[in-house]
């Protein structure tokens, strides 16, 4: 049986960017960190007062996109949630599931970066939805002169990216999608 087709050759999906590897490890682009106004409750940096208030603070790009910060993203240790103490050579073993394969790159607001996760229980839990990421970091928080924010960010040390339900810098902060959408075309068939 032959078949005479016309069709547009035109992709008509988005192929995956989600790879499982020979070795079951899940290798994607991500999306790791973002620029702007980012909420923290004051007890998360350790202020005075009240420790539930919301305490607003300014990733400016110079800062987010630093080329010294960008680098320190390559090699780094995913983890399921942020641990209670940064990663190091004592508690690796046991927080890490899986590291970041490059350097940091700006992505219009976001940093991006590619990953791989070896651990299946962490690959399962991002396959079932839990696939946005944070990054546990250390930074300098300076008062913001102008009033418009309670800080402004600078000198961002990346230590960790935690897989987590719910990133700070939003929902596009996350782990590249699996699911590729495909348009339906209108083939002919003679």
């Amino acid at each position: 049986m032959s078949l005479k087709v016309k069709v547009h050759d035109k992709l008509s999906f988005t192929p995956s960017q989600r790879e499982i590897t020979p070795e079951g490890f899940l290798r994607a682009p991500a999306y790791v960190a973002r620029t702007g106004v980012q909420e923290y409750k004051a007890s998360e940096l350790g202020l005075r007062g009240d420790p539930n208030r919301i305490v607003r603070v300014y990733r400016p790009e110079d800062a987010v996109f630093d080329e010294k910060s960008l680098k320190k993203y390559l090699g780094l240790d995913i983890t399921i949630e942020h641990p209670d103490n940064f990663v190091n050579s004592d508690n690796f073993k046991t927080l890490n599931c899986g590291t970041v394969l490059s350097e940091g790159i700006r992505d219009g607001d976001h940093v991006k970066c590619d990953l791989i996760i070896k651990d299946k229980d962490a690959i399962d839990k991002v396959l079932n939805g839990k696939d946005e990421l944070s990054v546990g970091y250390e930074a300098l928080y300076l008062p913001d002169p102008t009033g418009e924010y309670d800080f402004i960010q600078r000198e961002i040390e990346p230590n960790h990216i935690a897989i987590t339900d719910k990133a700070r810098a939003g929902h596009t902060a996350r782990i590249f999608d699996s699911k590729g959408k495909i348009n339906m075309r209108k083939v002919t068939i003679d």
